[in-house]
C-alpha cells in the first residue's frame, strides 16, 4: 500500500468512514512504518478529543506534535521496534474504542485439511483465529500456529478456544502439541484437566467415548487434574498417564506415538483392499488413528478364496465358517465417519443375522455402543443394508442380493437433537432411502481396549442359537473414512474401477 493511501485509509478510519479494513490491517502487520503512522494519528486524535471538550493537559503526557518529532528520532535510531508500536496500538485503540487490532489474532493462524468442517472462523480472514471466539471442528484436521509459535494439529471432534497467546481451551479430539525454545508455560485447558507445558511436544486424547489421557513425546508437562481429588502429575518423555473418574492420574505403559503432526491430504481413511502382500497377510492402507495396529487375519476354517474383483482381487466367503478380525479399534464416539466396500452376494439367498460388512465397538445388548453395517434380509423377501447401533437400527430399500457387484455406502453424520443418528445409504452411488426402528437411546460407539473388540468382517457377533452367523458372499475395497463424505464424493468411489 502506497503511503499516502495509507494515510489516508488511517485518517478514514478514525473518523468512521468505510475503508478496505483487511487491506489496512495487512500493511500494520507487516509494515512498522505503518504502525508508526497509527499510533501519530492515535495520539493526535486523543488529543484533539481533549482539547475539543476543554479538559487540561494531563501532566506528565507528551503533546501530539512533540510525539511526531520524537517518534522520527527514535526511527533514525532504530530505538522503538515493532512489538512496542503493536502494544501502544493496543493501548491506543483500546482507550479510544477505535479499530482493535489484536497481537493474539493476528498472530494466530489456522488451516484444514481437505474434506474438514470448521465452524466460527472469521468470515473476513478465514485464515485468522481469534481470539476467544470458540470454533467447532466437526471432522477433519485442524492445524494451528498460535502467536508464540506453538503448533498444534486437532483431529476433530472438537472445540477450542485461544484464550491467550499462550493458553488454548479444549473440548474433545485427537490432539499433538509442538512448544518452541521461549514459548515454555504454554497451557492447554480441558474440561477436567489441564496441561501445562516444560518445553515438550506433547499429545491429548479427548475422544468422547475413552478417559481423557496426556502422551509427552518429548520433554516434559505438568498434568493438573481440575476435578475430584485435583491430582497434579509431572511427566517426561515417553511417559503417559489418563484420568479417573475421582480426578486421579493412572500411569499408562508408555506414550502413545499416533498423534499426527501435520495435515492429511484428505479425509483420513482405513482402507483394506483384500490384496495379499508379499508375506501372507491382507493388505491395509490409510492413515485413520490406530491404522499402525491394524493386523487382520483369518479366523474359522480355511473357506475363503481369493477372486477377482472390482480392483484388483476380493475375498470371497462360502457361509461355513471363516470371518475377518483386526486390532484396528475403528471411530469412537459419534464422530461422523463413512464406510463404503464393494459386495457381490448370492441372488436369492436369505440373510438372517446381518453378518456384518464392517463392524467395531461394544456388541453388549441393551445399549448403543456398537457401529455395524451389514446385510439383512427382511420379512419381505428383500436383502437390504443395515446400520445397526445396538437396541437401533435402520434399513434400506433396495435389494442388493442379486448375484452383481454393487458399491454400497453408509454414512454416519452424529446424532440429530433427540439423540438419533443422522444416518444415509447408497447403493451404486445412488441414495438408498432408509427406515429406523428401536430406541435412539444414548448412541455412542465404544473403542474402549478391554471392553470393545476390534474392526471385524463376516461373522454375526450375537447369534441365535441354529442360525448361521457366517456372512456368504464376495466383498472387495473396504473403506472407512474418518468423516462423513458428500454424495460427489460417494459417487466418485462408485465410478472408480
Amino acid at each position: 500500500m502506497k503511503r499516502r493511501d495509507l494515510e489516508q485509509d488511517i485518517q478514514a478510519a478514525f473518523d468512521g468512514e468505510p475503508v478496505d479494513a483487511a487491506a489496512l490491517r495487512k500493511a500494520l502487520l507487516e509494515d512498522p512504518a505503518a504502525l508508526d503512522a497509527w499510533c501519530d494519528h492515535a495520539l493526535l486524535d486523543a488529543e484533539l478529543r481533549r482539547h475539543s471538550r476543554g479538559r487540561l493537559k494531563v501532566p506528565g503526557t507528551v503533546p501530539a506534535q512533540e510525539e511526531v518529532a520524537r517518534r522520527v528520532r527514535r526511527r533514525r535510531q532504530v530505538m522503538l521496534s515493532w512489538m512496542s508500536a503493536a502494544a501502544l496500538v493496543l493501548l491506543t485503540a483500546a482507550l479510544l474504542g477505535m479499530i482493535w487490532i489484536s497481537r493474539t489474532e493476528s498472530g494466530a493462524r489456522i488451516a484444514v485439511s481437505p474434506g474438514s468442517i470448521l465452524r466460527g472462523t472469521d468470515a473476513v480472514n478465514p485464515g485468522a483465529m481469534e481470539p476467544d471466539r470458540t470454533m467447532t471442528l466437526e471432522q477433519g484436521v485442524a492445524e494451528l500456529v498460535l502467536p508464540s509459535g506453538v503448533k498444534a494439529v486437532i483431529e476433530g471432534p472438537a472445540r477450542f478456544r485461544l484464550t491467550d497467546k499462550d493458553r488454548l481451551d479444549l473440548d474433545g479430539g485427537h490432539s499433538w502439541f509442538l512448544v518452541p525454545p521461549g514459548a515454555e508455560g504454554f497451557a492447554v485447558t480441558t474440561p477436567r484437566f489441564e496441561v501445562v507445558d516444560l518445553g515438550t511436544e506433547f499429545g491429548i486424547d479427548l475422544r468422547e467415548d475413552l478417559p481423557g489421557s496426556v502422551h509427552v513425546l518429548t520433554g516434559k508437562v505438568e498434568a493438573r487434574a481440575t476435578t475430584g481429588r485435583r491430582e497434579i502429575l509431572p511427566l517426561a518423555a515417553n511417559q503417559a498417564a489418563r484420568l479417573d473418574p475421582t480426578g486421579r492420574w493412572i500411569p499408562l505403559p508408555r506414550a502413545s506415538r499416533d498423534f499426527r503432526s501435520s495435515l492429511p491430504p484428505a479425509i483420513p481413511v482405513f482402507h483394506l483392499s483384500f490384496d495379499w502382500t508379499a508375506e501372507g497377510a491382507l493388505e491395509v492402507r490409510g492413515d485413520a488413528l490406530g491404522i499402525a495396529e491394524a493386523r487382520p487375519v483369518l479366523r474359522g476354517s480355511a473357506s475363503v478364496q481369493t477372486v477377482p474383483g472390482v480392483i484388483g482381487q476380493a475375498l470371497e466367503f462360502d457361509g461355513s465358517g471363516t470371518w475377518i478380525e483386526s486390532d484396528w479399534p475403528g471411530i469412537s464416539g459419534t464422530a461422523p465417519r463413512t464406510v463404503s466396500l464393494w459386495a457381490r452376494l448370492p441372488a436369492g439367498r436369505r440373510v438372517a443375522t446381518a453378518p456384518p460388512f464392517a463392524l467395531w465397538g461394544n456388541p453388549v445388548t441393551g445399549w448403543n455402543r456398537k457401529f455395524k453395517f451389514a446385510p439383512v434380509t427382511l420379512t419381505n423377501g428383500r436383502t437390504v443394508l443395515r446400520a445397526s447401533f445396538g437396541d437401533y437400527f435402520a434399513d434400506g430399500s433396495r435389494d442388493i442380493a442379486d448375484g452383481q457387484w454393487h458399491h454400497l455406502a453408509l454414512v454416519y453424520r452424529g446424532n440429530d437433537e433427540s439423540g438419533a443418528p443422522r444416518l444415509e445409504f447408497y447403493i451404486d452411488g445412488v441414495p438408498d432411502p432408509a427406515t429406523s426402528s428401536g430406541e435412539a437411546l444414548d448412541i455412542l460407539t465404544d473403542t474402549e481396549r478391554g471392553t470393545a473388540p476390534g474392526l471385524s468382517i463376516g461373522r454375526y457377533e450375537l447369534p441365535a442359537p441354529g442360525r448361521n452367523p457366517f456372512l456368504t458372499g464376495a466383498i472387495d475395497e473396504l473403506r472407512v473414512h474418518s468423516g462423513a463424505l458428500d454424495p460427489a464424493e460417494i459417487r466418485a468411489l462408485a465410478e472408480r474401477r
